[in-house]
């Protein structure tokens, strides 16, 4: 790391902007790093730094990306120049103000413990911001909690290295565009990300427009129009039974519909069978029938036909 704005090692003159720059950062190590430097001539050994100020690895990154953003140093290191800085950077939009130092070592150990390069974090963070904006929800920010959670998130799925989050990114927005598809053609309101997340879930499962139009007509005819919880929970049934694609779902449908016209015609001969001592007279076809019906019913079924 070179200092910027120094005199030589035998005589440290620090220029008025300079010396305001150091008094706004937050950062106490950050100044204590500028100095050590500066009586070093300006430059200095990484660990040298870390023994004589007492700081943790993690300290240390801290303090240099807080040099490096105020434009006090130049870090020499290329895979530390500029990638930290660009993650702090993303970070601070998403939440929408400068991150206090807690907020900033929390971000830096997890950035740590990940395995996921800064440069990833970064791009993925203003997808992520990108996104909200473009259904209409970016106008809410991210705490960090989210986005830790977000981060740990991108891991479970393989996601390293800028190379594996632009081609997340592509496929990302391949999905989207049936996201806002299905939005666009049912009139679905996204309004937050609980309803993104859902509909994103939906078309995740291999189900395209037409498949939850049908689903979305199911609910309408049930007394739940555009309701995105009724819709999941059909979706959710033609999941569990492997049909996903319309024809497939309008033969499953089907199957339904005459399982359900002979279960009625079942009940209306018990209704109408000959009664001895006030008790029906059923066959043992018909007491199936009934038993099935009772399951049926035990089981949550209803007039949606799922």
């Amino acid at each position: 790391m070179k200092i910027m704005g120094i005199g030589n090692k035998r005589d440290i003159v620090i220029p008025c902007d300079t010396a305001a720059a150091l008094i706004s950062l937050s950062d106490g190590n950050a100044v204590r790093l500028f100095l050590f430097a500066a009586t070093e001539g300006g430059e200095h050994d990484k660990l040298s730094a870390m023994q004589t100020l007492g700081l943790s690895e993690g300290e240390y990154r801290l303090a240099l990306a807080a040099l490096e953003k105020a434009g006090l140093a130049e870090i020499s290191e290329p895979e530390q120049k500029t990638d930290f800085s660009a993650a702090l950077s993303a970070a601070e939009r998403a939440v929408g103000r400068m991150l206090r130092r807690n907020e900033t070592e929390s971000l830096l150990a997890v950035l740590e413990s990940s395995g996921m390069s800064p440069g990833a974090f970064a791009v993925l963070l203003r997808f992520v911001l990108s996104r909200r904006e473009t259904f209409g929800i970016g106008g809410r920010s991210l705490t960090v909690a989210q986005i830790c959670k977000n981060t740990a998130a991108w891991v479970s799925e393989g996601i390293y290295t800028q190379a594996d989050a632009d081609r997340y990114i592509a496929a990302r927005k391949n999905l989207d565009r049936e996201v806002i598809s299905v939005r666009n053609t049912l009139g679905i309101n996204i309004t937050g990300a609980y309803e993104l997340a859902v509909v994103s879930g939906w078309v995740e499962d291999g189900f395209n427009t037409e498949s939850i139009s049908i689903a979305a007509d199911i609910a309408s005819k049930n007394g739940h129009p555009s309701d995105i919880a009724y819709i999941s929970k059909v979706i959710r049934k033609w999941k569990d039974n492997g049909v996903a694609d319309p024809a497939s779902i309008r033969n499953y449908q089907a199957g339904l519909e005459r399982s359900r016209a002979q279960r009625e015609t079942a009940m209306a001969r018990r209704n109408g069978g000959k009664k001895s001592n006030g008790v029906p007279t059923l066959s043992a076809a018909e007491l199936a029938s009934i038993a099935e019906t009772a399951d049926y019913l035990k089981n949550g079924g209803d007039n949606s036909g799922i």
